[in-house]
Parts: structure tokens; sequence; C-alpha cells
């Protein structure tokens, strides 16, 4: 059976082909972090690329209403049974987050975290020198310091190795 980490590592090769990613530290980077910290509890609502393509283009999705009128599964159209199409999909399993899919942040609204590859090629597109000079993703608590090139709560894009590179 596949660990979380096993998971992550095959996570961060699918989007690296996806996005066609050459920058080992981003590659690193979806490898590392647990994306299940940073989408709320389960159940999660997880979405495909093709299928929210399709439900949104030409059956009745999201681009064929008001912005803010909610969305309706059954006026998403049928799929070949005759079932109406949902755009997302609910799991209680972390291990289904390490694919490209979307994780719905609000789903009555289409809110999602952003496709992967997506958000992965325009990273390392507008990340210029910036991670070149990456060396770990932190999620320890810390004070930010000159070692972090992106300080955030929980998370933090570090210039610095980890204790564990640094002991090798």
């Amino acid at each position: 059976m596949m660990t979380l980490e096993d998971c992550r590592f095959f996570y961060a090769q699918e989007v690296r082909w996806a996005a066609n990613l050459t920058s080992p530290a981003l590659i690193g980077a979806y490898a590392r972090v647990p994306r299940e910290k940073y989408l709320g509890p389960p159940p999660w609502q997880i979405g495909s690329a093709d299928l929210r393509a399709l439900t949104v283009s030409t059956l009745g999705g999201p681009a064929q209403r008001k912005p803010d009128e909610p969305r309706d599964p059954a006026k998403q159209g049928p799929d070949a049974t005759g079932k109406p199409l949902t755009m997302y999909r609910s799991t209680e399993n972390p291990q289904d987050l390490y694919h490209n899919v979307v994780v719905a942040l609000d789903a009555a609204r289409d809110i999602n975290n952003g496709q992967p590859s997506a958000l992965a090629l325009w990273i390392e597109a507008l990340s210029g020198g910036l991670l070149f000079e990456m060396k770990s993703i932190r999620t320890d608590p810390h004070e930010p310091s000159e070692a972090c090139l992106v300080h955030g709560p929980g998370v933090c894009v570090s210039s610095a190795e980890t204790a564990a590179a640094q002991a090798k």
C-alpha cells in the first residue's frame, strides 16, 4: 500500500509531466508539502479538469448561469447513462488529493484551490531566479528571517537548507 509520502512523490511527478516543469526545486516542493493540511477537513470535494471543462463548456455548468446564481447539479446535463454530471466527487481519503485535480473550497460557488499543473507552470514561468534560490519548504513554526523567500502562516519557502540536509 502506498504511503502519503509515496503519493506526494507520484503527485509531484504527475504535475511535472502535465506542466512540463524543469525546476527540481518546484517539483520537490510538490513532493514535500502536505496538500491536505491546506484544504480544510475531510470530506474533500475533488474535480478533474477534463470533466469540469466538459461540464462548464457544453452541459449547462457555471458558464451558462449568472455569477450569483447557485450551481444546480441537475442543470449540468446527463452523462451517457442519463445521470446528471457533477463537477466534484467527495472523498475522505487524503491519498485522493495527490493527483492533478482541483479541490473545492466552496463548491456551491465553484471556488477551488486551482489546478496544480497550471499553478506550477505559472509559478515556474514567473519565478525568475526565486526557485533557484529555494532550498527548502519549512512547515515548522519560526520567525521570518532573511532566508524566508516567501513566509506565511504554516509554510515558508526558504533559501536555507533543512536541518536534515545540513546534517548529511
